[in-house]
């Protein structure tokens, strides 16, 4: 079984040269009713060559589409790989989506298979029923095992079709090639380093590239990866123990937030306060010690250095007790033997980012697009510094343009083919000189750390010709615990307005103490929780000492979350602006009438 070619060019080599190297350790561990079960590396490869010779035997041809409607769990990977052996393009989507992207996605991908769980045959009849196409059906269970196979996709060859949610109009289809998915990996395996034996707790959807990325590089490493969910997560971080976890910035500010309303019910708020004002000092102060700032030159290091030996030997012993008291017990919560963490999806509110940095959670920031399979620049242990998503990736280029504070222009082996069948939109996102646009603001650190300040279409131009970019606000308003969710509206009127999914549990305790006995959408309708709100929001961008134009000069609330269900958040939890603006225009029109 040695390798004919050393040199590893597709996701399944750097799999299957993990699987030889880790064949015996634990692979991919599951709930399966009451019980947990696991897999091992040559478990994993036995099952998908079996059904990589189950396609072959239903004439399925190399480079062919096959669709996965899978939501998560071992079968998605399973058949993920069995179609790399294959030599397959896969066409991923969770089998929860609507029934009208399902078929979308398989008359457009021309898909000639499509692989699902025995749960969702009732919904793929549906499916089926609105496409012209007749593709064949493989239901995954009770897989047999093959003989190792070795993959059959070459380095050019299209691994996967990943359709992306956009903000508007129809998903395009991302063509991601064996090389960009693999180098991706790669570049990460260099600065992350995962080890093997770990064990990676996962809970985002595998059809999320970031999530699909994160599991290959962890798999090529030798790590085990345990499936969660979010009814069973907190229970399974406690079960696990994981070393490894990864999540969009909603699930670092949802356990933000439960943490302070619990620090708060028990009388303890100004203590832990002051807590984390020692830990963020303390460990700043570390963080100077060892290099790891903005600093540039020997001068400014030095005076860095200084810096940070005065401040870690004033907090040391105030740091010890905020320690013993709560931040051992905060790390606890994560099971407590996470060694990194990493949030991609949006940039970190910068309450979060100094929360965790605080508690001596290694959480790091990173950034990326489907595009670009997905990671462009990422924390890591040693270059963690706040407000930033790292520096760009090892092979990676990034210019901005213009080059103080512009978009992000992005070239490298990660880099997509283009859309599938759709090259009007593949030459109008690249450069004449084959840098990918972004769509996103960005400038540098002197250090060269990328900084994300927003995304260039959604800046709101207001009727004083003021340019308000609404991503940093709105990041700032979470500051509020009775803040949900929010958006800022105001292109062509002369203030902006917010409109406010309030925390639920919060405003209807708030309204209760004040006797306010009102339905929850009557209690959003009402002056009082409005009014409540806008002084919520006036007093943080307050203390934040924005521009005059840049406060909000109205509020609406909005009683119904924006979810994916409901098609008002994109797969990765992004905001759909004009979705949303769409559904709320009546509200927008009160707000400047």
């Amino acid at each position: 079984m040695a390798d004919e070619n050393p040199m590893i060019t597709t996701v399944s080599d750097l799999i299957f040269r993990a699987v030889k190297a880790y064949e015996g350790l634990p692979a991919l561990t599951f709930r399966e009713g009451k019980s947990w079960q696991t897999i091992s590396y040559g478990g994993l490869w036995q099952r998908a060559s079996f059904l990589a010779r189950k396609f072959e035997e239903r004439k399925l041809s190399p480079r062919e589409r096959v669709a996965i409607y899978i939501d998560s769990g071992p079968n998605w990977l399973i058949a993920d790989l069995a179609a790399q052996i294959a030599g397959l393009v896969t066409v991923p989507r969770g089998i929860s989506a609507p029934e009208e992207e399902l078929a979308f996605l398989l008359d457009h991908s021309q898909a000639m298979a499509v692989v699902v769980e025995p749960q969702g045959l009732s919904k793929l009849e549906k499916v089926l029923s609105l496409v012209a196409r007749d593709p064949e059906v493989f239901v995954v269970e009770n897989l047999g095992q093959d003989e190792f196979r070795k993959p059959g996709a070459l380095p050019d060859d299209l691994a996967t079709i990943v359709y992306t949610s956009g903000t508007t109009g129809n998903p395009k289809g991302v063509m991601l090639t064996q090389a960009n998915i693999a180098s991706n990996v790669l570049a990460c395996q260099t600065v992350l380093r995962p080890r093997p034996g770990k064990r990676y707790l996962s809970l985002l959807m595998p059809y999320h590239m970031l999530e699909r990325t994160v599991e290959y590089l962890l798999l090529s490493s030798g790590v085990e990866i345990i499936f969660s969910d979010k009814r069973h997560f907190r229970e399974d971080l406690r079960r696990h123990r994981p070393h490894y976890l990864v999540g969009v910035p909603r699930l670092w500010e949802a356990f933000y937030q439960r943490i302070n309303q619990e620090v708060a019910s028990r009388g303890l708020e100004a203590w832990f306060k002051r807590a984390l004002r020692v830990g963020l000092l303390f460990r700043r102060s570390l963080k100077m010690i060892r290099g790891e700032t903005a600093a540039v030159g020997p001068m400014a290091r030095l005076k860095h250095l200084l810096g940070g030996l005065g401040g870690g030997l004033i907090f040391f012993l105030p740091w010890l007790l905020a320690e013993a008291v709560f931040f051992r017990r905060l790390r606890g919560v994560f099971g407590g033997s996470v060694e990194m963490a990493i949030s991609g999806g949006s940039t970190l509110a910068p309450e979060l980012d100094d929360f965790y940095e605080a508690i001596g959670m290694p959480l790091f920031n990173g950034y990326g697009l489907t595009e670009t399979s997905p990671v462009i620049s990422v924390r890591y242990k040693g270059r963690n510094l706040p407000g930033t998503v790292g520096p760009p990736l090892p092979g990676t280029e990034i210019r901005i343009e213009p080059p103080e504070k512009g978009e992000v222009l992005v070239r490298g082996p990660q880099v997509m083919k283009g859309y599938w069948q759709n090259p009007s939109a593949t030459a109008a996102i690249f450069t004449d000189d084959g840098f990918l646009k972004t769509g996103d603001l960005g400038c540098f650190t002197p250090r060269g750390d990328l900084i994300i300040c927003g995304r260039l279409k959604d800046v709101i131009v207001l009727s004083s010709g003021e340019n308000v970019d609404p991503d940093p606000i709105e990041a700032l308003l979470f500051e509020s615990p009775f803040i949900s969710q929010v958006m800022l509206v105001g292109q062509d009127r002369k203030f902006l307005g917010a409109l406010v999914v309030p925390d639920r549990e919060r405003l209807l305790e708030w309204a209760r103490q004040r006797g306010l006995d009102l339905s929850w959408p009557d209690l959003c309708r009402s002056p009082e929780a409005r009014d409540f709100i806008h002084q919520e929001i006036k007093a943080i961008l307050s203390r934040a000492r924005v521009h005059p134009f840049e406060h909000v000069g109205a509020v609406r609330l909005i009683p119904e979350d924006w979810t994916l269900e409901n098609g008002l958040l994109t797969f990765t939890l992004k905001k759909r602006r004009a979705l949303i603006s769409k559904r709320y225009a009546h509200e927008i029109e009160e707000m400047y009438s």
